[in-house]
């Protein structure tokens, strides 16, 4: 009896043990299966969090070519209804000194001081951002060919009271308000306007200087179909070689100058050796030739926060840094500008070419500003 009393136990505790087996495995495929459920659930969390990364990524992309496609165009454009502005006041300058000389005024009657025309810069801590420069610069402008048309009045005014010593006002020529083209007037009837009817491409070569033999070759390179606004500057150039009865002397400094340009002078320029600018160093070859052309600037130019020229309100007489000639002078900074120009066709992303292509634009005007000055100071001395 005690051994069947003992192997019954022995069943029991057998049972027993079976059921806290099955027990511990239906917990632990309970276990197993929450694992499951959990592991799947992160696997669908982190699959719709990477498709929203995508689809979030995708939209900023977009967003920044809108913005990169935008900024560009709205700079050049501000930047053009500016360059209208600057040169209204610089056409009714010489308007006004013409009656000037023409009247005999006194020239505190009606000059503009420097001073109203040109206000301390802002500090690069005050003005960071290019669209409050711009607005800044554009508040001036206004300012200034307001100021020009009250002075107008007061020649008109000047001219209807006659005094001793000066003709009578039907003698007079017009009134200067009716010589300035409104401000209303957009690029595509405005003369002043740097991209106003562009002179047509290819410019005829110069009958007078047929005989000139270091400007054939400067002609031939230089004459290349790039942009209105560059085959309008090349047409200054020329007739600035004209005033200068075509010489080949002087030379610009070469202080800061491109490498390219040291390359090319070495090789006797032109045909020899090809200036090729690649894609991947134009923002380096474009800043080196701001830098130069920025120390080229004489004294009474000022410069603004980012160290380039400010656009030119008053010209004044000395131009002894920028008044060379021949192969050494301008021919070398229309080079530059040739081949960052050429440099251009070769950019393949439309947005990344528009910025380049803004800042292109930008030089131009400023170097047509600056060469327009110096053709009306040689024409003063004739």
């Amino acid at each position: 009896m005690p051994k069947c009393h003992s192997s019954s136990e022995s069943r029991q505790e057998d049972e027993k043990q079976r059921n806290r087996a099955q027990k511990a495995i239906i917990n632990l495929k309970k276990e197993v299966e929450e694992l499951r459920k959990t592991s799947r659930d992160h696997e669908n969390a982190a699959k719709k969090a990477e498709e929203d990364s995508v689809k979030k990524q995708q939209e900023l992309d977009q967003a920044l070519e809108e913005i990169m496609n935008w900024v560009p165009k709205a700079i050049i454009n501000a930047h053009r209804k500016q360059d209208t502005y600057y040169r209204l006041l610089r056409k009714a300058n010489l308007q006004i000194m013409k009656y000037q000389k023409q009247l005999n005024i006194p020239e505190s009657t009606f000059w503009i001081d420097e001073a109203d025309l040109i206000t301390e810069q802002p500090q690069e801590e005050e003005v960071k951002d290019i669209s409050l420069i711009l607005a800044q610069e554009l508040r001036k402008v206004k300012k200034a060919v307001e100021t020009m048309t009250i002075q107008a009045a007061r020649v008109k005014l000047h001219q209807e009271t006659p005094i001793q010593g000066r003709a009578s006002k039907d003698s007079c020529v017009v009134d200067v308000a009716e010589k300035i083209p409104s401000l209303k007037e957009g690029c595509e009837t405005n003369p002043l306007c740097l991209t106003a009817s562009p002179l047509e491409h290819p410019l005829l070569y110069p009958p007078d200087a047929r005989d000139i033999e270091w400007f054939k070759p400067a002609f031939r390179f230089l004459n290349v179909d790039l942009s209105g606004p560059y085959t309008t500057l090349l047409s200054h150039w020329i007739e600035l070689k004209r005033l200068n009865k075509w010489q080949n002397s002087g030379c610009l400094s070469n202080v800061n100058w491109p490498q390219e340009l040291t390359t090319w002078i070495q090789y006797s320029r032109y045909d020899r050796k090809h200036i090729i600018i690649c894609p991947g160093d134009i923002k380096q070859f474009s800043d080196t030739v701001w830098t130069w052309w920025s120390s080229l600037q004489p004294m009474w130019q000022k410069t603004g926060t980012d160290g380039r020229p400010l656009p030119v309100m008053i010209c004044k007489d000395d131009w002894e840094p920028l008044d060379q000639c021949g192969t050494n002078g301008w021919l070398s900074i229309l080079a530059c500008i040739h081949w960052w120009g050429e440099s251009l066709k070769t950019v393949k992303d439309e947005a990344e070419k528009q910025k380049k292509m803004g800042d292109w634009l930008l030089l131009i005007k400023d170097v047509s500003e600056m060469l327009e000055g110096l053709i009306r100071y040689k024409q003063k001395l004739i």
